[in-house]
């Protein structure tokens, strides 16, 4: 199929826009004949919706009217509606801007990533504003000209991307403030821009979907009167279609090797759901579904902060205006309610009644990621993991981002670096009304085994991460775990104990037990917690059939302030005490609140332990004082 070009739409149509221009009753008179010749505007208010062109005249319906003016003969025999001049602000409206706020930010802005910067966006968003007030519009239609002017011959960049989008959202606007022929070109370097794109393939997601598909669509939109362009729009409808199909699965969950630069496509989906609507394009089915249920997944994904989980460091946060869109998006009043909460940064989400039975937690084995999080309260624990790639990145908020980054271990079985070549696989999930679990697997060659532990709390506000080594057979094992710390985060250690505080500006925001090591300092052992460039780290060694690394994190910034302690407790089979290389159990104190959990290692069997028997992998209880235990969830 050939490429449309504009060249294919022209000439005839530069002229209606002027037509439209010079009818609506805001606008002045003309100053160049290029564009029209004076209308009274006394007599424009009286002239229908329906305008046309004829004799180098300009003829109304209306009886009593006599406005006339001449025109290029170029823009004989057309017809436009008048209404169509402020398309543009119905659009801008829908996306929730309003030119009485004191920012007035573009939609362009909405979830931009890091790499896009400053001195660009801060240029999109003072051509919004001029746009929205009718202010400096020559001015704009100059540098619009001269940005894209500038442009590569194939822009590949994001604020590249940013930048034509902002010139396709001007071109109605800027229409009779500027010379016919540049106006002409203008036009015709957006869609060839946008054809290019169509067959780059080395193009990043966000970009392609922007240069190939948003760039047609908001022309479409912006120019109604060529109806080729309105064909076009259609088929990049059924294209955005496709797309979302391949890139979210059935519950709207995104596969994991788009989280990073997440933001700027979902937030082109939306822009482009507003055009689509508002061209009445309909996707398909399927695909309609997947986005309605992208609302929630987004719901989920948003950090204390706005921006989203997995997203890259100085990407932009949610506004209200991209919420107000999503809240026109869905159709579930379950999301309504939970976005206008989110809109107005309400930390009293609503009543728990209303919000204990929406599902919080998302895991997705064919995404190979997975959010885990407490309660719909802003500030609740939310453990967002990244398993693609054989690599595990984890991060961990709570009314701050505290972990953020690639936590895989690094183990050595005798000396020898072992290098991951096979997937992390689900073992594992369990979500109950106190907890959501998920284990990991991974096989390391040479027939060792890491699994990974995620075991959050809905209530209790407390998280466990744990990390269990399995060779095949009796080896020296050497085990280190880097935790990256969220920008901000700092460390800190207890002088006389083995526990250390995560702080943001001096205020404790967790406490972080290494449950595998003694208590107290005193105590010999080369393992450790601390703090390295960075990151927190564990470093653990085991001799023997297996090595259980885990951490307890107190979620709970007034808690982990209080007493509190741990005990490594003794496990026993056939009344004989076993190694904790076949198993191993701990008691964890914070303040009043205790619990108990064991997990088998090298082997598994009926096993013993503070006067509970046990025949299964693993056990987490909570344990009250009067000795009786409470089961929160166990794995066969």
């Amino acid at each position: 199929m050939r490429q449309l070009e504009f060249t294919d739409f022209l000439p005839g149509f530069y002229p209606r826009v002027a037509g439209v221009i010079r009818c609506s009753t805001r606008l002045k008179p003309a100053k160049s004949r290029l564009w029209a010749a004076p209308v009274d505007r006394k007599q424009t208010r009286n002239m229908a919706t329906k305008i046309n062109i004829k004799n180098n005249s300009l003829s109304e319906s209306k009886k009593n009217s006599k406005a006339a003016a001449q025109f290029d003969p170029a823009w004989l025999n057309s017809e436009i509606d008048v209404t169509q001049s402020n398309r543009r602000l119905r659009l801008l409206k829908r996306m929730g801007s309003r030119k009485e706020s004191s920012r007035c930010e573009s939609p362009l802005g909405w979830l931009m990533n890091w790499d896009v910067d400053s001195e660009t966006l801060h240029q999109i968003n003072a051509w919004h504003r001029s746009l929205m007030r009718h202010e400096k519009t020559k001015r704009v239609a100059k540098e619009v000209f001269e940005a894209i002017r500038s442009l590569p011959e194939m822009p590949d960049a994001s604020g590249e991307a940013i930048t034509v989008l902002a010139a396709c959202h001007a071109v109605r606007a800027i229409a009779g403030k500027c010379e016919i022929e540049d106006w002409k070109s203008l036009v015709a370097r957006l869609m060839e821009i946008s054809n290019t794109a169509e067959t780059n393939t080395d193009l990043a997601p966000a970009v392609y979907q922007q240069l190939a598909i948003e760039v047609p669509l908001t022309i479409a939109f912006q120019i109604p009167e060529i109806d080729d362009y309105r064909q076009l729009a259609d088929r990049k409808c059924r294209e955005m279609a496709i797309s979302v199909s391949e890139k979210l699965d059935h519950d709207g969950w995104p596969d994991a090797k788009y989280l990073p630069a997440f933001g700027p496509l979902v937030a082109s989906w939306v822009r482009c759901s507003v055009l689509n609507s508002e061209l009445e394009l309909e996707p398909c089915h399927e695909a309609a579904s997947q986005l309605e249920w992208l609302v929630r997944q987004l719901l989920r994904m948003l950090r204390p902060d706005r921006t989203l989980a997995f997203s890259q460091p100085d990407s932009a946060p949610a506004t209200d205006s991209f919420l107000k869109c999503l809240l026109e998006w869905s159709n579930d009043t379950d999301d309504k309610r939970l976005l206008k909460c989110l809109k107005t940064r309400n930390r009293r989400v609503t009543s728990t009644a209303d919000t204990m039975e929406i599902e919080t937690s998302n895991i997705s084995e064919w995404s190979e990621s997975a959010l885990l999080y407490s309660r719909w309260e802003p500030g609740s624990p939310k453990v967002a993991v990244d398993f693609s790639a054989n690599r595990i990145r984890t991060e961990v908020c709570r009314h701050t981002n505290l972990i953020c980054g690639d936590s895989t271990p690094e183990i050595s079985i005798n000396g020898v670096a072992l290098d991951a070549k096979a997937p992390f696989e689900v073992a594992c999930i369990q979500s109950g009304d106190d907890v959501d679990y998920l284990e990991l697997e991974q096989e390391l060659g040479s027939g060792v085994k890491l699994t990974r532990q995620y075991l959050l709390s809905r209530d209790e506000e407390f998280l466990m991460i744990a990390d269990m080594v399995v060779p095949e057979s009796v080896a020296l094992i050497s085990y280190r775990a880097s935790w990256p710390l969220a920008r901000g985060v700092e460390g800190m250690h207890e002088s006389e104990t083995r526990e250390i505080y995560l702080t943001e500006s001096k205020k404790i925001q967790s406490l972080i037990l290494p449950l595998a090591l003694p208590e107290w300092k005193v105590g010999r052992t080369d393992d450790k917690l601390d703090f390295q460039n960075g990151s927190m780290c564990l470093t653990q060694s085991s001799q023997g059939r297996g090595l259980y690394a885990p951490l307890f994190f107190d979620l709970s910034p007034q808690r982990s302030r209080k007493k509190r302690t741990w005990r490594q407790l003794t496990v026993a089979e056939n009344l004989s005490r076993i190694r904790r290389d076949e198993g191993c159990a701990f008691r964890v104190q914070l303040d009043q609140q205790q619990w108990i959990f064991y997990r088998a290692v090298a082997s598994t069997g009926v096993r013993t332990y503070l006067g509970e028997n046990v025949n299964c992998e693993f056990v987490f209880n909570r344990f009250f004082k009067n000795g009786t235990v409470e089961d929160l969830i166990e794995v066969e």
